[in-house]
C-alpha cells in the first residue's frame, strides 16, 4: 500500500513539474491590437474654398418657339436609264 501511495505522489509531482515547464515555455500573452481610431474633424472649415457667389438669374421660361421656316424639298432622284 505504501508503494502505491509513493507512485501516486511521484506521478502527481511529475505532472505538476511538466505542466509548470510547459507554461513557462509558452510565449507571453500579447494584448490584442487596439481598434482603429475614427478621427472626426473638429474644424470642418478647413476644406476647399467655397465657390464664388453667382448672381441670380431667373430660370428660363417655357415659351413655345415660333415655327421654323419651310425649306423646299429636294426632288427624288430618278434612276438612270441606259447609262
Amino acid at each position: 500500500m505504501r508503494t502505491v501511495q509513493t507512485v501516486l505522489v511521484a506521478l502527481i509531482v511529475l505532472g505538476a513539474i511538466t505542466s509548470a515547464g510547459a507554461q513557462s515555455n509558452a510565449p507571453p500573452h500579447q494584448p490584442a491590437p487596439p481598434p482603429p481610431r475614427i478621427i472626426i474633424d473638429p474644424n470642418p472649415n478647413y476644406g476647399p474654398p467655397a465657390p464664388p457667389e453667382r448672381p441670380f438669374f431667373p430660370a428660363p421660361r417655357t415659351e413655345v418657339a415660333p415655327p421654323m421656316e419651310r425649306v423646299p424639298q429636294i426632288p427624288p432622284l430618278s434612276p438612270r436609264v441606259g447609262n
